[in-house]
């Protein structure tokens, strides 16, 4: 979350959304969101929100697109809510990985952190929020996850594995 110069030029971009708001929750570094919001104290207007900590699932529930770093859980939540996205890898662990997947599935929109400007990076999420392929590629695969969960297919798997079938009590 500290990365306060991608940050800075992702304020940047989010004026040139006219319309949007853009959310941004520093994940608890208080630091970096007194920074940035010491940087857009400067702009004329803000389109963006910075928040020390934010409800990432409250937030997504009423989003249009969702801008993560490629870590597993961000997205599987924006896929949990059938959001299209713009990845900006973190470089950590297996985010460039993720990222790629995410990218050679169609599933996101691939950013490139440390070069992309705000003009590119505005571009890159009216991309995602428009690209009628991806948002259906998005759908469809959160409808075949919304199957497997509902399905029970893992209980199915865990069960057969077992010698005896499931116990029940402990």
């Amino acid at each position: 979350p500290g990365d306060i110069d991608f940050l800075g030029r992702l304020a940047v971009a989010a004026e040139r959304l006219p319309g949007w708001t853009m959310l941004l929750g520093m994940g608890g570094d208080t630091g970096a969101a007194e920074a940035l919001r010491a940087r857009l104290k400067g702009a004329a207007t803000s389109h963006m929100e910075v928040f020390d900590w934010a409800p990432q699932l409250s937030a997504l529930s009423v989003a249009d697109v969702a801008i993560h770093h490629g870590g597993i859980h961000s997205i599987h939540e924006a896929l949990e809510f059938g959001l299209p996205t713009v990845t900006y890898s973190g470089g950590l662990n297996d985010q460039d990985g993720c990222a790629a997947r995410l990218a050679a599935k169609g599933l996101s929109v691939l950013g490139t952190k440390s070069s992309d400007g705000p003009d590119r990076m505005a571009g890159r999420i009216i991309t995602a929020a428009d690209d009628l392929a991806l948002r259906s590629r998005v759908r469809d695969m959160k409808s075949r996850t919304d199957a497997y969960r509902t399905g029970g297919v893992l209980e199915g798997l865990v069960a057969g594995l077992l010698p005896n079938g499931p116990t029940s009590g402990g």
